[in-house]
Protein backbone atom coordinates (compact mmCIF):
# COMPACT_ATOMS: atom_id res chain seq x y z
CA UNK A 1 0.00 0.00 0.00
CA UNK A 2 2.93 1.84 1.10
CA UNK A 3 4.49 1.65 -2.71
CA UNK A 4 1.34 2.35 -4.23
CA UNK A 5 0.93 5.72 -2.52
CA UNK A 6 4.19 6.79 -3.18
CA UNK A 7 3.50 5.63 -7.41
CA UNK A 8 0.30 7.95 -6.75
CA UNK A 9 2.34 11.31 -5.59
CA UNK A 10 5.27 10.49 -8.07
CA UNK A 11 3.13 10.78 -10.78
CA UNK A 12 1.89 14.41 -10.90
CA UNK A 13 5.48 15.01 -9.53
CA UNK A 14 6.80 13.83 -13.01
CA UNK A 15 4.25 16.18 -15.23
CA UNK A 16 5.44 18.96 -13.06
CA UNK A 17 8.99 18.13 -14.06
CA UNK A 18 8.24 18.34 -17.66
CA UNK A 19 6.01 20.98 -18.07
CA UNK A 20 9.01 23.00 -16.72
CA UNK A 21 11.67 21.27 -18.67
CA UNK A 22 9.10 22.18 -21.67
CA UNK A 23 9.21 25.79 -20.93
CA UNK A 24 12.63 26.02 -20.55
CA UNK A 25 14.16 24.12 -23.02
CA UNK A 26 16.16 27.40 -24.20
CA UNK A 27 18.80 26.54 -20.67
CA UNK A 28 17.58 22.97 -20.54
CA UNK A 29 18.15 21.28 -24.19
CA UNK A 30 21.18 19.67 -23.94
CA UNK A 31 20.41 18.59 -20.63
CA UNK A 32 17.01 17.37 -21.63
CA UNK A 33 18.70 14.86 -24.40
CA UNK A 34 20.16 12.66 -21.41
CA UNK A 35 16.76 11.47 -19.85
CA UNK A 36 15.67 7.91 -20.24
CA UNK A 37 12.95 7.30 -23.24
CA UNK A 38 10.15 6.92 -21.40
CA UNK A 39 10.32 10.50 -19.98
CA UNK A 40 11.75 11.75 -23.74
CA UNK A 41 7.60 9.69 -24.51
CA UNK A 42 6.33 12.08 -22.06
CA UNK A 43 8.13 15.45 -23.01
CA UNK A 44 7.49 15.13 -26.67
CA UNK A 45 3.82 16.41 -26.18
CA UNK A 46 4.94 19.49 -24.58
CA UNK A 47 7.81 20.53 -26.86
CA UNK A 48 7.50 23.67 -29.83
CA UNK A 49 7.70 21.65 -33.62
CA UNK A 50 11.07 23.43 -33.38
CA UNK A 51 12.71 21.51 -30.60
CA UNK A 52 10.64 18.78 -32.08
CA UNK A 53 12.90 18.82 -34.96
CA UNK A 54 16.25 19.02 -32.87
CA UNK A 55 15.60 16.40 -30.74
CA UNK A 56 14.64 13.46 -33.16
CA UNK A 57 17.83 12.08 -33.42
CA UNK A 58 18.55 11.44 -29.76
CA UNK A 59 14.83 9.88 -29.48
CA UNK A 60 15.40 7.70 -32.26
CA UNK A 61 19.02 6.07 -30.58
CA UNK A 62 16.39 5.42 -27.71
CA UNK A 63 13.56 3.88 -29.62
CA UNK A 64 11.19 6.52 -30.15
CA UNK A 65 10.77 7.38 -33.42
CA UNK A 66 8.07 10.50 -34.14
CA UNK A 67 9.53 11.14 -37.92
CA UNK A 68 6.26 10.06 -39.28
CA UNK A 69 4.15 11.96 -37.05
CA UNK A 70 5.73 15.32 -37.36
CA UNK A 71 6.03 15.03 -41.02
CA UNK A 72 2.17 14.62 -41.50
CA UNK A 73 1.68 17.11 -38.52
CA UNK A 74 4.45 19.96 -40.08
CA UNK A 75 2.72 19.45 -43.72
CA UNK A 76 -0.66 20.24 -42.55
CA UNK A 77 0.50 22.67 -40.49
CA UNK A 78 2.60 24.23 -43.61
CA UNK A 79 -0.84 24.53 -45.46
CA UNK A 80 -3.13 26.06 -42.40
CA UNK A 81 -0.30 28.72 -42.31
CA UNK A 82 0.15 29.58 -45.81
CA UNK A 83 -3.31 30.03 -46.96
CA UNK A 84 -4.41 32.09 -43.68
CA UNK A 85 -6.43 29.09 -41.94
CA UNK A 86 -4.19 29.36 -38.95
CA UNK A 87 -2.37 32.59 -36.85
CA UNK A 88 1.13 31.75 -35.58
CA UNK A 89 0.44 34.46 -32.72
CA UNK A 90 -2.75 32.67 -31.35
CA UNK A 91 -0.54 29.73 -30.45
CA UNK A 92 2.87 30.57 -28.16
CA UNK A 93 4.19 26.89 -28.55
CA UNK A 94 4.78 27.84 -32.45
CA UNK A 95 6.90 31.12 -31.80
CA UNK A 96 10.60 31.16 -31.66
CA UNK A 97 12.53 33.94 -32.41
CA UNK A 98 15.21 32.30 -33.48
CA UNK A 99 13.07 30.35 -36.14
CA UNK A 100 10.79 30.74 -38.48
CA UNK A 101 7.87 28.74 -38.94
CA UNK A 102 7.02 28.11 -42.69
CA UNK A 103 11.08 27.85 -43.50
CA UNK A 104 11.08 24.35 -40.50
CA UNK A 105 7.37 23.02 -41.94
CA UNK A 106 8.37 22.90 -45.66
CA UNK A 107 11.13 20.46 -44.85
CA UNK A 108 8.04 18.27 -44.09
CA UNK A 109 5.63 18.70 -47.19
CA UNK A 110 5.66 16.25 -49.38
CA UNK A 111 1.90 16.87 -50.52
CA UNK A 112 1.56 20.42 -51.60
CA UNK A 113 -2.06 21.55 -51.98
CA UNK A 114 -2.88 24.35 -54.66
CA UNK A 115 -6.51 25.68 -54.32
CA UNK A 116 -9.13 28.96 -54.88
CA UNK A 117 -6.67 30.42 -52.24
CA UNK A 118 -4.33 31.56 -54.60
CA UNK A 119 -3.48 35.11 -53.42
CA UNK A 120 -1.51 33.21 -50.87
CA UNK A 121 -0.01 30.75 -53.29
CA UNK A 122 1.09 34.00 -55.14
CA UNK A 123 3.46 35.07 -52.25
CA UNK A 124 5.62 31.87 -52.15
CA UNK A 125 7.23 33.07 -55.83
CA UNK A 126 8.07 36.76 -54.01
CA UNK A 127 11.32 36.80 -52.76
CA UNK A 128 10.94 37.17 -48.67
CA UNK A 129 9.43 33.43 -49.06
CA UNK A 130 11.60 32.63 -51.66
CA UNK A 131 13.46 30.38 -49.58
CA UNK A 132 10.58 28.48 -48.73
CA UNK A 133 9.88 27.81 -52.32
CA UNK A 134 13.42 26.49 -52.89
CA UNK A 135 12.58 24.34 -49.99
CA UNK A 136 9.38 22.67 -51.23
CA UNK A 137 11.64 21.87 -54.65
CA UNK A 138 13.47 19.46 -52.90
CA UNK A 139 10.41 18.11 -50.70
CA UNK A 140 7.61 18.25 -52.61
CA UNK A 141 6.94 15.04 -54.72
CA UNK A 142 2.79 15.39 -55.27
CA UNK A 143 1.25 18.39 -56.29
CA UNK A 144 -2.53 18.79 -56.20
CA UNK A 145 -4.74 21.57 -57.89
CA UNK A 146 -7.74 22.11 -57.15
CA UNK A 147 -10.93 24.17 -58.13
CA UNK A 148 -8.07 26.25 -60.15
CA UNK A 149 -10.50 28.71 -62.17
CA UNK A 150 -8.66 31.05 -64.97
CA UNK A 151 -11.00 34.03 -63.82
CA UNK A 152 -8.72 33.48 -60.71
CA UNK A 153 -5.23 34.65 -62.87
CA UNK A 154 -6.74 37.81 -64.84
CA UNK A 155 -5.26 40.58 -62.74
CA UNK A 156 -1.85 39.13 -61.17
CA UNK A 157 -1.59 35.14 -62.02
CA UNK A 158 1.80 35.19 -63.35
CA UNK A 159 3.72 34.53 -59.54
CA UNK A 160 1.10 31.75 -59.53
CA UNK A 161 2.14 30.23 -62.33
CA UNK A 162 5.61 30.99 -61.87
CA UNK A 163 4.83 28.79 -58.45
CA UNK A 164 3.65 25.91 -60.44
CA UNK A 165 6.39 26.17 -63.07
CA UNK A 166 9.21 25.69 -60.29
CA UNK A 167 7.78 22.86 -58.57
CA UNK A 168 6.99 21.30 -61.95
CA UNK A 169 10.05 21.84 -63.78
CA UNK A 170 12.79 22.65 -61.41
CA UNK A 171 11.34 20.75 -58.23
CA UNK A 172 10.78 16.54 -57.60
CA UNK A 173 7.34 16.47 -58.58
CA UNK A 174 6.53 12.94 -60.04
CA UNK A 175 2.90 12.74 -59.22
CA UNK A 176 0.09 15.71 -60.73
CA UNK A 177 -3.40 15.66 -59.05
CA UNK A 178 -5.76 18.36 -60.91
CA UNK A 179 -9.45 18.07 -59.87
CA UNK A 180 -12.24 20.65 -60.58
CA UNK A 181 -10.40 22.93 -61.97
CA UNK A 182 -12.27 25.11 -64.80
CA UNK A 183 -12.30 24.13 -68.60
CA UNK A 184 -13.23 27.56 -69.69
CA UNK A 185 -10.01 27.83 -71.19
CA UNK A 186 -8.32 24.81 -72.27
CA UNK A 187 -4.93 26.35 -72.58
CA UNK A 188 -4.43 26.81 -68.68
CA UNK A 189 -4.61 22.82 -68.51
CA UNK A 190 -2.48 22.66 -71.75
CA UNK A 191 0.01 24.83 -70.45
CA UNK A 192 0.48 22.42 -66.95
CA UNK A 193 -0.28 19.20 -68.72
CA UNK A 194 2.89 20.18 -71.46
CA UNK A 195 4.92 21.30 -68.68
CA UNK A 196 4.49 17.89 -67.09
CA UNK A 197 4.91 16.42 -69.88
CA UNK A 198 8.09 18.04 -70.46
CA UNK A 199 7.07 19.80 -73.98
CA UNK A 200 7.57 23.35 -72.68
CA UNK A 201 11.28 23.35 -74.79
CA UNK A 202 9.51 21.87 -78.06
CA UNK A 203 10.30 24.96 -79.59
CA UNK A 204 13.31 25.51 -78.12
CA UNK A 205 14.91 22.45 -79.42
CA UNK A 206 13.39 22.92 -82.28
CA UNK A 207 15.64 26.01 -82.84
CA UNK A 208 18.53 24.92 -81.31
CA UNK A 209 18.47 22.00 -84.23
CA UNK A 210 17.85 24.51 -86.51
CA UNK A 211 21.02 27.03 -84.87
CA UNK A 212 18.26 29.94 -84.12
CA UNK A 213 17.68 29.28 -80.34
CA UNK A 214 19.03 31.84 -77.73
CA UNK A 215 21.22 29.86 -75.30
CA UNK A 216 20.30 30.52 -71.25
CA UNK A 217 16.72 30.66 -69.14
CA UNK A 218 13.64 28.77 -69.43
CA UNK A 219 12.38 32.02 -70.71
CA UNK A 220 13.94 31.74 -74.05
CA UNK A 221 12.27 30.43 -76.90
CA UNK A 222 12.00 31.16 -80.55
CA UNK A 223 10.96 35.08 -80.87
CA UNK A 224 8.83 34.53 -83.84
CA UNK A 225 6.60 32.64 -80.69
CA UNK A 226 7.03 35.02 -78.56
CA UNK A 227 4.09 36.61 -76.91
CA UNK A 228 2.97 37.95 -73.61
CA UNK A 229 1.68 35.07 -71.02
CA UNK A 230 -2.43 37.23 -70.80
CA UNK A 231 -2.65 36.68 -74.61
CA UNK A 232 -1.37 33.10 -74.80
CA UNK A 233 -4.11 31.92 -72.02
CA UNK A 234 -7.00 34.37 -72.94
CA UNK A 235 -6.78 33.92 -76.84
CA UNK A 236 -6.36 30.10 -76.33
CA UNK A 237 -2.67 29.98 -78.23
CA UNK A 238 -1.28 26.55 -76.99
CA UNK A 239 2.04 27.54 -77.17
CA UNK A 240 3.60 27.15 -72.82
CA UNK A 241 6.82 28.13 -74.31
CA UNK A 242 6.07 31.76 -74.30
CA UNK A 243 4.00 31.81 -70.36
CA UNK A 244 7.36 32.48 -68.55
CA UNK A 245 8.46 35.23 -70.71
CA UNK A 246 5.50 37.68 -68.66
CA UNK A 247 7.81 37.12 -65.52
CA UNK A 248 11.46 36.77 -66.38
CA UNK A 249 12.52 38.36 -63.45
CA UNK A 250 11.02 35.74 -61.09
CA UNK A 251 12.86 33.16 -63.75
CA UNK A 252 16.56 32.29 -61.55
CA UNK A 253 19.47 31.21 -63.10
CA UNK A 254 21.40 30.75 -66.59
CA UNK A 255 21.85 27.34 -67.46
CA UNK A 256 18.23 26.50 -69.12
CA UNK A 257 15.06 25.03 -67.35
CA UNK A 258 15.74 21.26 -66.93
CA UNK A 259 13.37 18.87 -67.89
CA UNK A 260 11.34 17.02 -65.40
CA UNK A 261 8.63 15.23 -65.81
CA UNK A 262 5.57 13.70 -64.53
CA UNK A 263 5.49 10.03 -63.92
CA UNK A 264 2.29 9.81 -62.34
CA UNK A 265 -1.04 11.88 -63.40
CA UNK A 266 -4.71 12.16 -61.58
CA UNK A 267 -7.49 14.20 -64.01
CA UNK A 268 -10.75 14.74 -62.78
CA UNK A 269 -12.00 16.28 -66.06
CA UNK A 270 -14.26 16.43 -68.60
CA UNK A 271 -14.38 15.40 -72.39
CA UNK A 272 -13.28 18.70 -74.01
CA UNK A 273 -9.96 18.10 -71.84
CA UNK A 274 -9.25 14.53 -72.69
CA UNK A 275 -10.10 15.32 -76.55
CA UNK A 276 -8.44 18.66 -76.98
CA UNK A 277 -5.56 18.90 -74.63
CA UNK A 278 -5.11 14.70 -72.86
CA UNK A 279 -5.36 13.05 -75.67
CA UNK A 280 -2.88 14.69 -78.19
CA UNK A 281 -0.29 14.56 -75.02
CA UNK A 282 -0.24 11.08 -74.23
CA UNK A 283 0.94 9.35 -77.10
CA UNK A 284 4.60 11.02 -76.86
CA UNK A 285 4.43 11.05 -72.64
CA UNK A 286 7.46 8.24 -72.30
CA UNK A 287 7.95 8.65 -68.40
CA UNK A 288 4.59 8.21 -67.36
CA UNK A 289 3.47 5.47 -65.39
CA UNK A 290 0.75 5.96 -64.05
CA UNK A 291 -3.04 7.44 -65.47
CA UNK A 292 -5.85 7.94 -63.48
CA UNK A 293 -8.83 9.97 -65.45
CA UNK A 294 -12.09 9.79 -64.13
CA UNK A 295 -15.08 12.59 -64.63
CA UNK A 296 -17.67 14.42 -62.76
CA UNK A 297 -19.78 13.44 -65.29
CA UNK A 298 -19.11 11.12 -67.34
CA UNK A 299 -16.33 9.92 -70.09
CA UNK A 300 -18.43 9.55 -73.68
CA UNK A 301 -17.50 6.94 -76.12
CA UNK A 302 -15.86 9.25 -78.73
CA UNK A 303 -13.72 10.40 -76.16
CA UNK A 304 -12.81 7.07 -74.57
CA UNK A 305 -11.71 5.49 -78.13
CA UNK A 306 -9.45 8.69 -78.87
CA UNK A 307 -8.06 7.99 -75.61
CA UNK A 308 -7.34 4.70 -75.92
CA UNK A 309 -6.31 5.65 -79.72
CA UNK A 310 -3.36 7.97 -78.04
CA UNK A 311 -2.70 5.25 -75.86
CA UNK A 312 -1.86 2.56 -78.75
CA UNK A 313 0.60 5.30 -80.35
CA UNK A 314 2.19 5.54 -76.97
CA UNK A 315 2.89 1.89 -76.27
CA UNK A 316 4.23 1.44 -79.94
CA UNK A 317 7.30 3.37 -78.68
CA UNK A 318 9.29 0.89 -76.56
CA UNK A 319 10.13 4.04 -74.44
CA UNK A 320 6.56 3.86 -73.02
CA UNK A 321 6.59 3.26 -69.14
CA UNK A 322 3.02 3.69 -68.57
CA UNK A 323 2.04 0.46 -66.50
CA UNK A 324 -0.91 1.81 -64.28
CA UNK A 325 -4.13 2.45 -65.70
CA UNK A 326 -7.68 3.63 -64.44
CA UNK A 327 -10.35 5.03 -66.15
CA UNK A 328 -13.77 5.75 -64.45
CA UNK A 329 -17.36 6.97 -65.50
CA UNK A 330 -17.17 5.51 -68.64
CA UNK A 331 -20.47 5.47 -70.40
CA UNK A 332 -20.36 4.21 -73.66
CA UNK A 333 -22.79 1.69 -76.07
CA UNK A 334 -19.97 -0.95 -76.04
CA UNK A 335 -19.55 -3.97 -73.76
CA UNK A 336 -17.65 -4.00 -70.73
CA UNK A 337 -15.73 -6.95 -72.54
CA UNK A 338 -15.11 -4.90 -75.94
CA UNK A 339 -13.74 -1.95 -73.62
CA UNK A 340 -11.47 -3.99 -71.77
CA UNK A 341 -10.21 -5.83 -74.80
CA UNK A 342 -9.71 -2.80 -76.82
CA UNK A 343 -7.62 -1.45 -74.08
CA UNK A 344 -5.47 -4.54 -73.44
CA UNK A 345 -4.74 -4.86 -77.31
CA UNK A 346 -4.20 -1.40 -77.10
CA UNK A 347 -1.60 -1.01 -74.42
CA UNK A 348 0.11 -4.96 -74.40
CA UNK A 349 2.25 -4.19 -71.10
CA UNK A 350 -0.42 -2.76 -68.64
CA UNK A 351 -0.31 -4.17 -65.60
CA UNK A 352 -2.79 -3.04 -63.32
CA UNK A 353 -6.00 -1.60 -64.83
CA UNK A 354 -8.95 -0.31 -63.38
CA UNK A 355 -11.98 0.86 -65.42
CA UNK A 356 -15.42 1.86 -63.96
CA UNK A 357 -19.15 2.50 -65.61
CA UNK A 358 -21.15 5.07 -64.99
CA UNK A 359 -23.30 3.33 -67.42
CA UNK A 360 -23.59 1.65 -70.56
CA UNK A 361 -26.38 0.91 -73.26
CA UNK A 362 -26.47 -2.20 -75.39
CA UNK A 363 -24.40 -4.26 -73.21
CA UNK A 364 -26.80 -6.92 -73.44
CA UNK A 365 -27.52 -6.80 -76.72
CA UNK A 366 -24.18 -7.34 -77.96
CA UNK A 367 -23.16 -10.15 -79.85
CA UNK A 368 -19.81 -9.99 -80.68
CA UNK A 369 -17.58 -11.44 -78.68
CA UNK A 370 -13.92 -10.15 -78.42
CA UNK A 371 -10.99 -12.94 -79.36
CA UNK A 372 -9.14 -13.87 -76.47
CA UNK A 373 -6.52 -11.17 -75.36
CA UNK A 374 -2.54 -12.17 -73.95
CA UNK A 375 -2.21 -9.51 -71.36
CA UNK A 376 0.58 -9.06 -68.48
CA UNK A 377 -2.24 -8.09 -66.12
CA UNK A 378 -1.27 -8.35 -62.73
CA UNK A 379 -4.33 -6.54 -61.70
CA UNK A 380 -7.94 -5.78 -62.51
CA UNK A 381 -10.88 -4.16 -60.90
CA UNK A 382 -14.20 -3.33 -62.86
CA UNK A 383 -17.01 -1.23 -61.87
CA UNK A 384 -20.27 -2.88 -63.55
CA UNK A 385 -23.04 -0.50 -65.19
CA UNK A 386 -26.11 -0.48 -63.75
CA UNK A 387 -27.49 -2.55 -66.48
CA UNK A 388 -27.23 -6.18 -66.82
CA UNK A 389 -24.79 -7.54 -68.53
CA UNK A 390 -23.69 -10.77 -70.97
CA UNK A 391 -20.55 -12.24 -69.08
CA UNK A 392 -19.56 -14.79 -71.98
CA UNK A 393 -16.70 -12.03 -73.37
CA UNK A 394 -15.59 -11.27 -70.21
CA UNK A 395 -15.02 -14.62 -68.87
CA UNK A 396 -12.84 -14.92 -72.48
CA UNK A 397 -10.79 -11.70 -71.62
CA UNK A 398 -9.97 -13.17 -68.04
CA UNK A 399 -8.70 -15.98 -69.67
CA UNK A 400 -5.98 -14.16 -71.36
CA UNK A 401 -4.90 -12.69 -68.41
CA UNK A 402 -2.83 -15.67 -67.00
CA UNK A 403 -0.35 -13.13 -64.70
CA UNK A 404 -3.41 -11.95 -62.70
CA UNK A 405 -2.97 -11.72 -59.26
CA UNK A 406 -6.27 -9.73 -57.90
CA UNK A 407 -9.18 -9.25 -59.04
CA UNK A 408 -12.00 -6.95 -58.10
CA UNK A 409 -15.65 -7.06 -59.50
CA UNK A 410 -18.34 -4.74 -58.04
CA UNK A 411 -21.86 -4.03 -58.84
CA UNK A 412 -21.87 -7.36 -61.38
CA UNK A 413 -25.68 -7.96 -62.62
CA UNK A 414 -26.28 -11.06 -64.95
CA UNK A 415 -27.69 -13.76 -65.08
CA UNK A 416 -26.92 -16.55 -62.04
CA UNK A 417 -25.92 -19.51 -64.72
CA UNK A 418 -23.43 -16.91 -66.17
CA UNK A 419 -22.32 -15.81 -62.62
CA UNK A 420 -21.81 -19.11 -61.91
CA UNK A 421 -19.41 -19.69 -65.25
CA UNK A 422 -17.63 -17.10 -64.26
CA UNK A 423 -16.73 -18.67 -60.76
CA UNK A 424 -16.18 -22.06 -61.72
CA UNK A 425 -13.58 -20.83 -64.44
CA UNK A 426 -11.51 -18.63 -62.57
CA UNK A 427 -9.49 -21.19 -60.52
CA UNK A 428 -8.13 -22.68 -64.26
CA UNK A 429 -8.25 -19.09 -66.06
CA UNK A 430 -6.31 -17.46 -63.45
CA UNK A 431 -4.29 -19.65 -61.09
CA UNK A 432 -2.30 -17.34 -59.82
CA UNK A 433 -4.98 -15.44 -58.38
CA UNK A 434 -4.58 -14.38 -54.72
CA UNK A 435 -6.69 -11.62 -53.93
CA UNK A 436 -10.37 -11.80 -55.12
CA UNK A 437 -12.93 -9.28 -54.17
CA UNK A 438 -16.67 -9.29 -54.85
CA UNK A 439 -18.63 -6.09 -53.82
CA UNK A 440 -22.45 -5.69 -54.24
CA UNK A 441 -23.04 -9.21 -56.82
CA UNK A 442 -25.62 -11.78 -55.55
CA UNK A 443 -24.24 -15.10 -54.76
CA UNK A 444 -27.20 -16.75 -53.06
CA UNK A 445 -27.65 -18.72 -56.12
CA UNK A 446 -24.18 -19.81 -56.48
CA UNK A 447 -23.43 -21.38 -53.04
CA UNK A 448 -21.48 -24.01 -54.72
CA UNK A 449 -19.34 -22.77 -56.88
CA UNK A 450 -18.04 -19.82 -54.19
CA UNK A 451 -17.25 -23.69 -52.12
CA UNK A 452 -15.39 -25.06 -55.36
CA UNK A 453 -13.37 -21.72 -56.03
CA UNK A 454 -12.34 -21.38 -52.44
CA UNK A 455 -11.16 -25.44 -52.54
CA UNK A 456 -9.44 -24.68 -56.11
CA UNK A 457 -7.75 -21.52 -55.91
CA UNK A 458 -4.35 -20.67 -53.82
CA UNK A 459 -6.12 -16.86 -52.48
CA UNK A 460 -4.51 -15.62 -49.54
CA UNK A 461 -7.48 -12.83 -49.23
CA UNK A 462 -10.84 -13.11 -49.97
CA UNK A 463 -13.68 -10.72 -49.96
CA UNK A 464 -17.33 -10.87 -50.46
CA UNK A 465 -19.40 -7.57 -49.35
CA UNK A 466 -22.81 -7.01 -50.09
CA UNK A 467 -23.39 -10.60 -51.62
CA UNK A 468 -26.14 -12.13 -49.67
CA UNK A 469 -23.85 -15.22 -49.48
CA UNK A 470 -25.98 -16.97 -46.92
CA UNK A 471 -29.29 -15.65 -47.55
CA UNK A 472 -30.41 -19.54 -48.85
CA UNK A 473 -30.10 -22.55 -46.71
CA UNK A 474 -28.05 -20.07 -44.14
CA UNK A 475 -27.54 -22.99 -41.03
CA UNK A 476 -26.26 -25.55 -43.69
CA UNK A 477 -24.11 -23.52 -46.29
CA UNK A 478 -22.30 -21.96 -42.71
CA UNK A 479 -20.83 -24.82 -42.17
CA UNK A 480 -19.70 -25.37 -45.17
CA UNK A 481 -18.56 -22.29 -45.49
CA UNK A 482 -16.55 -22.34 -42.48
CA UNK A 483 -15.20 -26.08 -43.10
CA UNK A 484 -13.92 -24.83 -46.84
CA UNK A 485 -12.07 -21.69 -44.83
CA UNK A 486 -10.77 -23.70 -42.64
CA UNK A 487 -8.91 -26.26 -44.93
CA UNK A 488 -7.33 -23.23 -46.85
CA UNK A 489 -3.73 -23.04 -44.96
CA UNK A 490 -3.18 -20.25 -47.89
CA UNK A 491 -5.91 -17.94 -46.55
CA UNK A 492 -4.99 -15.11 -44.50
CA UNK A 493 -7.65 -12.80 -44.53
CA UNK A 494 -11.81 -12.79 -45.16
CA UNK A 495 -13.97 -10.48 -45.32
CA UNK A 496 -17.95 -11.10 -45.61
CA UNK A 497 -19.27 -7.47 -44.53
CA UNK A 498 -22.73 -6.91 -45.38
CA UNK A 499 -24.00 -10.22 -45.67
CA UNK A 500 -26.67 -10.44 -42.57
CA UNK A 501 -23.99 -12.79 -40.56
CA UNK A 502 -26.13 -11.83 -37.39
CA UNK A 503 -25.00 -13.66 -33.95
CA UNK A 504 -25.63 -17.20 -35.44
CA UNK A 505 -23.06 -16.46 -38.15
CA UNK A 506 -20.28 -14.65 -36.23
CA UNK A 507 -20.71 -17.70 -33.64
CA UNK A 508 -20.01 -20.40 -36.87
CA UNK A 509 -17.11 -18.27 -37.93
CA UNK A 510 -15.72 -19.07 -34.27
CA UNK A 511 -14.92 -22.48 -35.71
CA UNK A 512 -12.25 -21.21 -37.62
CA UNK A 513 -9.97 -20.79 -34.88
CA UNK A 514 -10.51 -24.24 -33.44
CA UNK A 515 -8.19 -26.49 -32.19
CA UNK A 516 -7.72 -28.69 -35.36
CA UNK A 517 -7.63 -25.83 -37.83
CA UNK A 518 -5.03 -25.85 -40.33
CA UNK A 519 -6.69 -22.36 -41.45
CA UNK A 520 -4.31 -19.41 -40.63
CA UNK A 521 -6.24 -16.55 -40.87
CA UNK A 522 -5.04 -13.16 -39.22
CA UNK A 523 -7.89 -10.53 -40.26
CA UNK A 524 -11.77 -11.02 -40.16
CA UNK A 525 -14.21 -8.07 -40.73
CA UNK A 526 -17.42 -9.15 -40.00
CA UNK A 527 -18.54 -5.31 -40.02
CA UNK A 528 -21.83 -4.75 -41.11
CA UNK A 529 -23.58 -7.73 -40.24
CA UNK A 530 -26.51 -6.92 -37.52
CA UNK A 531 -24.49 -8.74 -35.05
CA UNK A 532 -25.54 -8.14 -31.20
CA UNK A 533 -23.66 -7.56 -27.94
CA UNK A 534 -24.64 -11.33 -27.04
CA UNK A 535 -23.27 -12.91 -30.66
CA UNK A 536 -20.18 -10.77 -29.75
CA UNK A 537 -19.88 -11.84 -25.66
CA UNK A 538 -20.02 -15.57 -27.31
CA UNK A 539 -18.14 -15.36 -30.07
CA UNK A 540 -15.29 -14.18 -27.35
CA UNK A 541 -16.20 -17.16 -25.09
CA UNK A 542 -15.54 -19.56 -27.78
CA UNK A 543 -12.09 -17.77 -29.42
CA UNK A 544 -10.93 -17.47 -25.52
CA UNK A 545 -11.10 -21.81 -26.07
CA UNK A 546 -8.57 -21.85 -28.22
CA UNK A 547 -6.60 -18.77 -28.62
CA UNK A 548 -5.65 -17.38 -31.99
CA UNK A 549 -2.72 -16.15 -33.51
CA UNK A 550 -2.00 -12.80 -31.72
CA UNK A 551 -1.50 -11.27 -34.65
CA UNK A 552 -5.74 -11.69 -35.43
CA UNK A 553 -7.20 -8.54 -36.79
CA UNK A 554 -11.40 -7.80 -35.96
CA UNK A 555 -13.28 -5.72 -37.38
CA UNK A 556 -17.05 -5.32 -35.52
CA UNK A 557 -17.83 -2.43 -36.94
CA UNK A 558 -21.41 -0.57 -37.93
CA UNK A 559 -23.24 -3.00 -36.17
CA UNK A 560 -26.19 -2.31 -33.63
CA UNK A 561 -23.55 -2.86 -30.12
CA UNK A 562 -25.24 0.31 -29.02
CA UNK A 563 -28.43 -1.98 -27.93
CA UNK A 564 -26.31 -3.00 -24.89
CA UNK A 565 -23.49 -0.96 -24.17
CA UNK A 566 -22.06 -2.85 -20.74
CA UNK A 567 -22.11 -6.15 -22.65
CA UNK A 568 -21.03 -4.56 -25.38
CA UNK A 569 -17.54 -3.73 -23.54
CA UNK A 570 -17.49 -7.02 -21.14
CA UNK A 571 -17.21 -8.60 -24.56
CA UNK A 572 -14.56 -6.56 -26.43
CA UNK A 573 -12.38 -6.12 -23.71
CA UNK A 574 -13.05 -10.23 -23.40
CA UNK A 575 -11.41 -10.00 -27.41
CA UNK A 576 -8.85 -7.49 -27.01
CA UNK A 577 -6.93 -9.89 -24.36
CA UNK A 578 -7.42 -12.46 -27.63
CA UNK A 579 -6.60 -10.19 -30.49
CA UNK A 580 -6.94 -6.42 -32.24
CA UNK A 581 -10.54 -5.24 -32.15
CA UNK A 582 -11.86 -2.51 -35.11
CA UNK A 583 -14.87 -1.17 -33.13
CA UNK A 584 -16.74 2.27 -33.43
CA UNK A 585 -19.72 4.35 -31.82
CA UNK A 586 -21.96 3.73 -34.56
CA UNK A 587 -25.52 4.46 -33.71
CA UNK A 588 -27.24 2.06 -34.82
CA UNK A 589 -30.50 4.09 -34.53
CA UNK A 590 -30.21 6.85 -35.68
CA UNK A 591 -28.98 5.00 -39.32
CA UNK A 592 -32.26 3.04 -38.97
CA UNK A 593 -34.33 5.73 -38.90
CA UNK A 594 -32.41 7.30 -42.00
CA UNK A 595 -32.88 3.84 -43.83
CA UNK A 596 -36.79 4.26 -42.96
CA UNK A 597 -36.77 8.11 -44.19
CA UNK A 598 -35.51 7.21 -47.87
CA UNK A 599 -37.81 4.25 -48.41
Amino acid sequence: MENTNEADVAAPLVKLCIKAVSKNMRVLEKQAWDIPSSLIEELLPHLNIFYLERIEDVAVRKGTPIKDWRQKFLERLFHMVTFGHFSEEEHPRLQDPCFSLLSLAAKYVRVLILSRSLAQTSRLSSEEFRPVLKTLEATVTQLKLREIRLSLFHNDFSPVLFVIHRLLHHGSVQTLVMSKCSISSPSLWTWILQMSAGHQDIKKQEGSQSGGAEPGGCSRFDKTHHLPLCQCVDSEILDPGCTLSSFPSLVSGKGGCPVRRITALVLDVCDEVISRVLSPLLSSWFCLCSLQVTCEWSIEEPSLLEMVEALRLLYQNPACSLSVLSITSVCCRMSVAAVLARLLSSCPGLEALTLGFYGAEGNSSSSHQPAPIESSLKALQVEFPVEPVHLQGFVTVLQGARSLTSLHLKGLRCKTPQLSALLLALPGSNPHLVTLSLEELCLSGCQDEVLHLLNRSALQEVCFTDCRLFERNKEEFLGHFVDTVKAQTSLRSISVSKNRLGNQGLIAFADLFSENSPGRIQHLNVSSNYILPDGLLEFGRLLGRHPPSPHLKLDVRENPLDRDPQKTERAVRQLQALCHVTKDCWNSRTTFADHISVM
